[in-house]
């Protein structure tokens, strides 16, 4: 054992971590949070791999080392703790989150002495104890329920839906492949690191398509979406808040964005399969309907209608369905004009309600 023999069975390994670590301090679009959560995962798989190198050398040995439980206590631990982190930072869940990846180190660490996960014969053959499978338990449960964390979050498109069950299953695989294969160990933390790696891409690509005030998809991700799926776009609808500017001038710009969050979240909210809401200007959003039919539409209208209902805030909004052509463009000039209509109508009102009092 030698730190030449770790770097000769690590490099790739190291190059992996050493360059999440260089994107992730030159990267602007994440919060000090995701920043702090990349960093973690570096450190953690960092260990995880010093350990591994130094237990299956100690496993090479022909008498059992207390060493050696205590570095598969650790093996054991940490994966959880490297799940349950992305769960805590970049979902931002509750610290009880944390609470079955400790309750499980704490009962990997009684193991040394006890046995019940794991334990060695004096001859330093590995035997699983009666909760042996605990570990593997745990890793599952957590890849489930961060799987469905990010299926809620990034499930916006079709495409968006690869990378996560892409992420899900090699998790699983990783955590199984252990128990049904030998020597399968030294390729863990490399595997992992890779998993790290497509998630901070995957992360980094979600941000950059969407508005960070609102959390809609952005303007670019609207004009990306009309130019891939223009043959399936059903109808679009344009919605436009109604009074941004007296609020902003009135009650200040902070009250303003919390309006425009408010009525995203609405908005949002109301969507159904294959529907897509955008942000494409100051107090300006969008929906595309695909595969859709008119009474799908006129139903989307209504629920976000009856959702902004329940806020302090108003908008104005209108429909156009797509010809046949995909006349992406058009549709929306037709949207846009009945969207128009019903906002002049609200200035018409709103005034006159003004010049009575």
């Amino acid at each position: 054992m030698s730190f030449v023999g770790y770097l000769d069975d690590n490099w790739a390994l190291i190059l992996l971590l050493v360059a999440l670590a260089i994107l992730n301090l030159t990267t602007v679009h994440f919060s000090k949070r995701v920043v702090l959560s990349v960093f973690f995962a570096i450190g953690l798989i960092a260990v995880l791999s010093v350990v591994e190198y130094i237990e299956v050398w100690l496993g090479q040995q022909a008498t059992y080392s207390i060493w050696r439980a205590i570095l598969t206590a650790l093996k054991y631990s940490i994966p959880p703790f490297l799940l349950v982190q992305i769960g805590f930072f970049v979902f931002r869940q509750k610290i009880y989150i944390f609470l079955p990846a400790v309750v499980l180190f704490i009962l990997c660490l009684i193991s040394v002495p006890t046995g019940i996960v794991f334990y060695f014969t004096e001859d330093n053959v590995f035997v699983r104890g009666v909760l042996a499978y605990l570990p593997f338990i745990v890793d599952g449960l957590y890849v489930v329920y961060l799987t469905f964390l990010m299926l809620r979050q990034n499930s916006k498109t079709a495409r968006d839906l690869i990378p996560t069950i892409f992420l899900a299953a090699t998790i699983v695989a990783i955590l199984i492949l252990p128990i049904l294969t030998d020597g399968f160990d030294k390729w863990f933390c490399t595997a992992i690191a890779i998993d790290t790696l497509v998630y901070f891409l995957f992360y980094l690509q979600q941000v950059t398509k969407t508005d960070p005030l609102t959390t809609l998809l952005n303007r670019q991700s609207y004009y990306s979406d009309i130019s891939r799926s223009r043959m399936d776009i059903f109808a679009v609808v344009s919605i436009d808040m109604n009074g941004l500017k007296v609020l902003n001038d009135t009650q200040g710009h902070l009250a303003g964005d919390k309006a425009l969050a408010t009525i995203a979240e609405a908005i949002s909210s109301s969507l159904r399969f294959r529907q897509r809401a955008y942000r494409i200007g100051g107090d300006e959003f969008a929906a595309l309907c695909l595969q859709d039919n008119e009474t799908e539409v006129r139903a989307l209208v209504a629920r976000i209608r009856s959702a902004i209902a329940m806020t302090p805030y108003s908008i104005s909004i209108g429909y156009a369905i797509v010809d046949s052509k995909g006349a992406i463009d058009e549709a929306f000039a037709k949207a846009d004009a009945v969207m128009y209509e019903e906002k002049k109508r609200y200035k018409r009102i709103h005034e006159a309600e003004i010049g009575s009092r």
